[in-house]
């Protein structure tokens, strides 16, 4: 007779401790699952602000760019050349 009260309240005790071992797993991964879309909506912000960073880099690196701001600041081309000494000959004639 006590073998089947026993095996009772043996399943009845394991039946518990399942219950309560799936409710704290249960707290647990839903308490992760909102840190987790946090994280994917920050990760979402910093890539399109990484995008628009690289496009600043290279509208900023651009040669038109670069020749824009030389010109406002003054710059202009120089396509005449100036040597201060005269160039030496390549070959002698003989």
């Amino acid at each position: 007779m006590k073998k089947p009260v026993f095996f009772i309240l043996f399943i009845i005790g394991i039946v518990f401790i399942l219950s309560v071992v799936q409710i704290v797993v249960s707290n647990s991964l839903s308490t992760k699952g909102v840190t987790l879309g946090k994280l994917e909506d920050e990760t979402s912000l910093y890539k399109k602000e990484n995008a628009l960073l690289k496009e600043k880099l290279l509208l900023a690196s651009s040669y038109t760019h670069i020749a824009s701001e030389a010109g406002i600041l003054g710059l202009v081309r120089n396509l005449r050349q100036t040597s201060l000494t005269s160039p030496l000959p390549l070959a002698f004639r003989q």
